[in-house]
């Protein structure tokens, strides 16, 4: 999530969604959405630092289901990731990652969308999986946006001082593990809910 340049170099924080922090659920007709970020209806994640006004959904759309998702006046900016099943989107302010005009969304595909007070329409198309996306949402910072990799600054200039202080490891160290690809899996599998 791209920061304010104010914000940029302050001491970074988190907000660990888990089995032990109620992330709000909201289920309608078809729908469960997990508010992540933001305000969803009358639900909202206070715990989770956030500088400008923005939305982080997770949902889950059942087959043949409809959902509507309005944006408040400001949030010009909106994609959303499909991880499983398709959509259909009925409105006509949709690009796909071509640029071109298109109503349907596959799996693994990304879906730029224009807000600014609309309303998104969703459908997800019969099948035997549910629609499951992340949708983001936000207010444009209006700033200069150079980005390099993983790293999101204002300028060149930034960009490359942040790959020097990261080799530098003032990001943090990459720490050794000692688990094999099998014994990860192994754990994931024993310990499933630390990692939904």
């Amino acid at each position: 999530i791209n920061l304010p340049a104010n914000e940029k170099l302050g001491s970074p924080s988190i907000a660990l969604l888990s089995d032990t922090h109620d992330t709000p659920v909201v289920t309608e007709n078809g729908a469960q959405v997990r508010v992540l970020a933001g305000r969803y209806q009358q639900e909202h994640v206070a715990t989770t630092p956030i500088s400008t006004d923005m939305l982080i959904l997770h949902v889950t759309l059942d087959p043949g289901q409809k959902w509507t998702c309005p944006f408040p006046h400001g949030f010009e900016t909106c994609f959303l990731y499909l991880r499983q099943g398709s959509l259909t989107c009925s409105n006509s302010n949709v690009r796909n990652e071509n640029g071109m005009d298109d109503t349907l969304i596959p799996p693994h595909h990304t879906a730029y969308f224009s807000g600014n007070g609309r309303s998104l329409e969703l459908q997800a198309n019969n099948g035997n999986a549910a629609a499951d996306f992340m949708l983001l949402a936000g207010v444009p910072i209006l700033e200069p946006c150079v980005t390099q990799g993983s790293m999101v600054m204002n300028t060149k200039q930034e960009i490359n001082q942040a790959y020097v202080d990261y080799q530098a490891g003032l990001f943090g160290q990459p720490w050794d593990h000692e688990l094999s690809r099998e014994e990860w899996k192994d754990h994931v599998q024993r310990f499933p809910s630390r990692y939904r």
